[in-house]
């Protein structure tokens, strides 16, 4: 397993060479699974695929950790609503859309 460099060793490293940052990450990331119990390593991998694919999606690193931060929210809200069965109407306001959106019919045009 390989160990975590500090913060001003990261902070060299993504200077000089953000691939190599970014191959430390998955090292380290990869370690951590496999160091996981074996039963949890499938979901683990599941999650890190999608947690890799909201920082394909996002435009700018604010972005992705903003949608990173939003998938652990969630999740975190589904948890809490499972474990306290009080708290699910909550949850439920708190994610439910509280506004409806005027729709408005597209017509396919007319041959010219």
């Amino acid at each position: 397993m390989q160990t975590i460099p500090s913060f001003d060793e990261l902070v060299a490293i993504n200077r000089h060479s953000p691939a190599d940052l970014e191959s430390l990450r998955a090292a380290l990331i990869k370690d951590a699974i496999e160091q996981a119990p074996r039963n949890t390593q499938r979901r683990l991998n599941g999650l890190q695929f999608q947690v890799d694919m909201e920082r394909r999606r996002a435009s700018n690193p604010m972005a992705a950790c903003i949608r990173i931060s939003r998938m652990m929210h969630e999740s975190l809200g589904e948890l809490t609503s499972l474990l306290r069965p009080e708290s699910r109407e909550r949850y439920r306001a708190v994610t439910t859309p509280k506004e409806a959106a005027n729709v408005i019919p597209l017509r396919a045009s007319e041959p010219r």
